[in-house]
């Protein structure tokens, strides 16, 4: 006779091959997404580009010599280069965005875990309950460097105690920013950008995975942003920044 346990681990055989298909199948579904929206995205950009220049084109026709607008199809056929980092940096992830909105099921879920427990935590901090809620940031460990084509992943950890030891809200918020052509500009985050938890006093572990696209040129930065806040306390924030090498 089969007894419950193997009845729940012949469960588990059985269903595990399904999840890992029904993974890949939406990894696929989510790469074929992000290409096509990178193709619109392309082409809409050549357009108005193409259209852009050629109204100033048109325009400044009649204050130019003759001889110089000859070189008015060629100026067309420019690529930009003012700004084509920060393109290539954000492009991916614009469209990842764009593919999450469209299916918010395919949003990895967030790995959240537990670390120290309520007491560990009270001797680690030196807490007393007549300190009224207590909320730290402790750590958010990113490499700071990084190969385009490479997975990045960032650990932060963070104690919210309270106390009667009780359950509290949190919020977390997750930010990404690239850094490229002297300026910084905020991208879609690819998972849980903005969550709300109810957990348990102690220790909390956020696990966050940031894909590098292969198309992002060396000297690109991305800055991550992990933001808690909880117990009616104003939120924490750490911040680091990864370079492409």
């Amino acid at each position: 006779m089969v007894t419950i346990p193997n009845k729940a681990l012949l469960l588990g055989l059985t269903l595990a091959p399904l999840m890992a298909g029904a993974q890949e199948s939406v990894n696929a579904q989510l790469d074929a997404c992000i290409r096509e929206q990178q193709r619109a995205a392309s082409v809409k950009g050549a357009a108005l580009g193409a259209l852009g220049k050629l109204g100033s084109a048109l325009l400044s026709r009649r204050q130019e010599p003759r001889e110089e607008r000859h070189s008015e199809g060629r100026q067309l056929t420019l690529s930009i280069g003012g700004g084509a980092g920060m393109g290539l940096a954000s492009a991916w992830f614009k469209a990842a965005g764009a593919c999450y909105e469209q299916h918010p099921d395919w949003i990895p879920a967030s790995q959240l875990q537990r670390g120290a427990d309520y007491a560990r935590a009270i001797a680690e901090t030196g807490y007393r309950p007549e300190m009224g809620p207590l909320l730290q940031l402790r750590a958010l460990d990113m490499p700071g460097r990084v190969r385009a084509g490479e997975n990045l992943e960032i650990r932060s950890a963070f104690v919210l105690l309270t106390p009667l030891g009780d359950e509290a809200e949190v919020l977390i918020e997750r930010r990404l920013f690239a850094i490229a052509d002297g300026k910084e500009q905020a991208l879609p985050f690819t998972g849980h950008a903005r969550e709300s938890r109810v957990l348990a006093p102690g220790e909390s572990l956020d696990l966050a995975r940031l894909p590098i696209p292969k198309e992002v040129p060396v000297g690109v930065a991305y800055r991550y942003e992990f933001s808690v806040a909880a117990a009616g306390l104003p939120a924490r924030t750490l911040s680091a920044t990864v370079q492409v090498e």
